[in-house]
């Protein structure tokens, strides 16, 4: 039948999400979470159940590259599991509930997938999908309200995948280290009176330079489009005469070859809106609410490679925010073409060293970053002096930042 029904027997709080979870069987499977941690696979059918709470999500990908699709989950309490033949395996154990997620994908381009997933407090986890570990950088904490899942795909063009998620009048990117994008957190217009951003975002490109951007609506009816870098696309936002708490899509809807944006209000009505750029499915990553018509919330591997520069330590690419510093803490940013340890030496106005900062395990073309705690410096000119060491390379590059108190 076209619609079937399937009596379940517990309340469904996670997925669906399709895939081909058994490969002894021919075709696809569909997997939901419960209340109280069951997972059932329908054709054939597969029940585990446990005490540890709800599952708020399910995704589907290949954890382990054996060719076989797993599902992956978070659960309410804020553990991270897998499910492959028909057993449970947690991967990992947060100290915190969590309430978005999980979005899976190889984020660092390491050959391995990793699972996502977020707090509504504003913690954003990245872990191996495999073995469970954390990734570095990770938990970070934005320090916002996130009201959004998380989805992935590189807004920016340096081949990774950036993990994007809305929070409260603001949208976050993150690279695959933890270091936010530069642009971001990328801040509303006050006079939009936006609020919470419940629709999560999608990645499509909207402009046509060949790059995915972010896409969402907001409760006002306002649908926005920012680009990498967190700036306002040109003819947005758009309006819709409703609230968008839905994540948008992105398609070519009358096969014309060209881009075509759609929204659902909340009062039922549905808005498409023709954006005269092509059509490319390999700029539009993220098209719509799980990622594709499955709900997979996955992006498979693809042979994506870094396209970043492989200098060292470009000096225009090393820089202090903010500056002048009138808190009691800046961050030192710097891009690194290669995986390198880095320290920061920073002297007063005459000479003296007052700070010492070092970094390890940094990212290899990416931006990374230092918290600067500059609470007992006094107000003055500092200059600070960055050395990037990998190998027998060496890069030295210096930066002035004004403390002003």
């Amino acid at each position: 039948d076209l619609f079937r029904r399937s009596e379940i027997g517990f309340l469904i709080t996670g997925g669906p999400a399709v895939a081909d979870f058994d490969q002894e069987r021919e075709g696809l499977e569909v997997a939901v979470g419960g209340h109280e941690t069951e997972i059932a696979l329908i054709e054939p059918w597969i029940f585990q159940s446990t005490s540890r709470g709800a599952i708020i999500g399910l995704a589907a990908g290949d954890a382990d590259g054996d060719g076989q699709a797993e599902v992956m989950g978070v659960l309410k309490e804020g553990s991270v599991f897998s499910f492959a033949d028909r057993r449970r395996r947690f991967l990992w154990y947060g100290a915190e509930r969590m309430d978005f997620g999980p979005a899976v994908g190889d984020i660092d381009l390491d050959g391995a997938v990793e699972i996502v997933a977020a707090t509504s407090k504003g913690t954003v986890v990245a872990l191996d999908a495999h073995t469970g570990k954390l990734k570095e950088g990770f938990p970070v904490s934005l320090m916002d309200g996130l009201s959004t899942g998380p989805v992935l795909g590189d807004v920016n063009g340096d081949g990774y995948l950036e993990i994007v998620i809305g929070g409260t009048a603001q949208v976050h990117a993150l690279a695959f280290n933890g270091v936010s994008l530069a642009g971001f957190p990328a801040r509303l217009p006050l006079k939009d009176n936006v609020g919470a951003i419940t629709s999560t975002p999608i990645l499509a490109d909207a402009d046509g330079d060949g790059m995915a951007d972010i896409l969402f609506g907001t409760a006002t009816g306002l649908v926005y489009g920012l680009n990498g870098r967190g700036e306002l696309l040109p003819e947005f936002p758009l309006t819709a005469l409703g609230p968008v708490s839905s994540s948008l899509f992105a398609a070519d809807v009358d096969d014309d070859g060209e881009m075509d944006l759609g929204a659902l209000t909340a009062d039922g009505e549905v808005y498409v809106w023709k954006l005269n750029v092509p059509f490319r499915p390999e700029c539009v990553p993220w098209p719509m609410a799980g990622a594709n018509p499955a709900r997979t919330f996955a992006l498979a591997p693809s042979d994506s490679t870094s396209m970043g520069s492989d200098d060292l330590m470009p000096s225009e690419k090393v820089y202090c925010y903010p500056n002048p510093v009138t808190g009691d803490r800046a961050v030192l940013r710097f891009y690194l073409g290669k995986e390198a340890d880095v320290e920061v030496h920073v002297f007063n106005g005459v000479g003296e060293l007052v700070n010492r900062m070092e970094a390890h395990k940094t990212g290899a073309r990416a931006d990374n970053e230092i918290v600067w705690d500059t609470s007992e410096l006094e107000s003055g000119l500092y200059l600070c002096r960055v050395l990037a060491k990998a190998g027998g390379e060496r890069q030295v590059v210096f930066v002035k930042a004004a403390v002003s108190k």
